[in-house]
C-alpha cells in the first residue's frame, strides 16, 4: 500500500477482545512488512508500549462525560462515542487525503468517514448484514470506489444482495497468530488416557448466550456413563463462573470433571490450548450466530485440536467434516454418543487432528493482511 493505514477503532484499546486481538495482531503483520501503520481509538486506559496509539480521539472530559451516560444507557454512551470517534477522526485527518487509508469494523462510523471526508479510501470489515439504510449507503460508498468491503465469509458478501458483481468486495477471515500453529506442530501423537475436552472464550458475546449453562446436562450425561474425559471451561466472566458452578453442583457434576477458569491474557492461550485435546463450540442457533465466525475455531484448529461443534448452519458452512464432528445442539445424548465413538477410534482423531492443521494454514494474519493489501492496491490503480 502506498498509503499510511489508519485503524479507527471505536472501542477502548487496548483489549483481551476478539476485535482489539485481532486488530493488534493484524497492525502488527503489517509494519512487519513495512506498512506504516497508525491507531486511532476513544481512549487507551493501560499504558502499553506495543500497543501505544497513534491518536487519542475522545477528551478526558468527554470521555467522564460519555462514563456518566454509561449509567443510565449504554446504548446512548456507545452512540455518543462513535460520533465523537467521527468528528475526531474527520479533524485528525484534514490534509492527509492522498497520504492515509482508514481501516474501520464500525458501519456508522464508516458511514461517516465516507460522508465527510474526501478522496480517503476506507476498509470497512464487516462482522454481520447491515440494516437496509446503511447497507445501501455503503454500497454507495463501494460504487463511487471509496469504500472496500472486506467480509467474512461468502455469506456476508451474499446479504449484501448486490445485482452486480461489483469490484472492491473481498474475503477476510478472522485468523490465529503464529505461536498458535506450533502449539500444534509440537502436540503429542498419542491420545491421553484423558482426554480433555476444552472452552476458551467468554460465557455470553455481546449479551448472547453461548451455550455453557445448556451444555452442562452433555457433561453429567457423560459423568453418569463414565466416559473418561475432563471437560474445562476457560475465560468465564465472573457472574457465569458462579452460575455455572451452581448449576454443575445441583446437577450432581464433579469438580474433577469439570474445570472453569476465569480470565486470562490472550498471550497465554497458546499454553492453555496446549493442554487440550478437543475443542468445543456450544453456541446454539440464532440470528446473532448465524453470521458468526468465532475466532476461537482457527485458533483450536490451528493448534491441533479436532472441534465438537453443535450442527448449526455457520458452524456446517465455515467447518467440515474433517475437522470437525457436529452434534445435535438440542440433545445431551447426541453430544455424548459421538463423543463416546470418537474417543474409540483413536486414528480417526489422529486424522482430525491433521486435517485441522491444514485448515487452519489458510486463516493466517499474513494471509488476512495480503487479501487487504491486494484490495487497496487494486483501488490505487483506479485512482491513476
Amino acid at each position: 500500500m502506498n498509503r499510511s493505514v489508519v485503524f479507527v477503532l471505536s472501542s477502548r484499546y487496548p483489549t483481551e477482545k476478539a476485535y482489539g486481538v485481532t486488530t493488534s495482531l493484524t497492525v502488527e503483520e503489517l509494519r512487519s512488512r513495512g506498512q506504516k501503520v497508525d491507531v486511532w481509538v476513544p481512549n487507551f486506559d493501560t499504558p502499553d508500549p506495543e500497543h501505544n496509539p497513534g491518536k487519542i480521539l475522545i477528551s478526558k472530559r468527554n470521555q467522564l462525560f460519555i462514563r456518566f451516560l454509561n449509567k443510565f444507557s449504554e446504548s446512548a454512551g456507545f452512540k455518543l462515542q462513535i460520533l465523537l470517534c467521527l468528528l475526531g477522526t474527520v479533524k485528525s485527518s484534514r490534509g492527509k487525503q492522498d497520504q492515509i487509508t482508514f481501516w474501520v469494523r464500525e458501519p456508522y462510523l464508516c458511514i461517516g468517514l465516507f460522508l465527510f471526508t474526501r478522496r480517503i479510501p476506507i476498509i470497512f470489515e464487516m462482522h454481520f448484514p447491515l440494516k437496509n439504510f446503511t447497507r445501501h449507503l455503503i454500497l454507495l460508498g463501494l460504487r463511487r470506489q471509496r469504500i472496500l468491503i472486506g467480509a467474512l465469509t461468502d455469506t456476508h458478501l451474499e446479504s449484501l444482495e448486490l445485482e452486480t458483481n461489483l469490484e472492491g468486495t473481498f474475503i477476510l477471515p478472522m485468523a490465529a497468530p503464529n505461536l498458535f500453529f506450533e502449539v500444534g506442530k509440537n502436540r503429542e501423537q498419542k491420545i491421553k488416557a484423558k482426554p480433555v475436552v476444552g472452552y476458551i472464550g467468554k460465557a455470553t458475546s455481546s449479551g448472547n448466550d453461548n451455550g455453557l449453562l445448556t451444555f452442562l446436562s452433555s457433561i453429567k450425561l457423560a459423568q453418569d456413563r463414565e466416559i473418561k474425559v475432563e471437560f474445562w471451561f476457560v475465560g468465564i466472566e465472573e457472574l457465569y463462573n458462579v452460575k455455572l458452578r451452581q448449576t454443575a453442583r445441583e446437577l450432581g457434576i464433579l469438580d474433577s470433571y469439570l474445570k472453569i477458569s476465569g480470565h486470562i491474557n490472550h498471550k497465554l492461550v497458546p499454553e492453555i490450548l496446549a493442554k487440550f485435546d478437543f475443542g468445543l463450540m456450544p453456541y446454539k442457533e440464532s440470528g446473532y450466530n448465524r453470521y458468526r465466525f468465532p475466532i476461537k475455531s482457527v485458533e483450536y484448529a490451528a493448534a491441533g485440536l479436532p472441534i465438537l461443534a453443535t450442527n448449526t448452519a455457520s458452524h456446517q458452512q465455515i467447518l467440515n467434516p474433517s475437522i470437525a464432528v457436529f452434534y445435535d445442539q438440542v440433545d445431551p445424548h447426541d453430544f455424548v454418543r459421538k463423543l463416546d465413538d470418537l474417543l474409540a477410534n483413536e486414528e480417526r482423531i489422529l486424522n482430525l487432528r491433521k486435517s485441522a492443521a491444514d485448515w487452519a494454514s489458510n486463516f493466517t494474519y499474513y494471509n488476512r493482511v495480503k487479501q487487504a493489501s491486494k484490495a487497496v492496491r487494486n483501488l490505487e490503480k483506479t485512482e491513476h
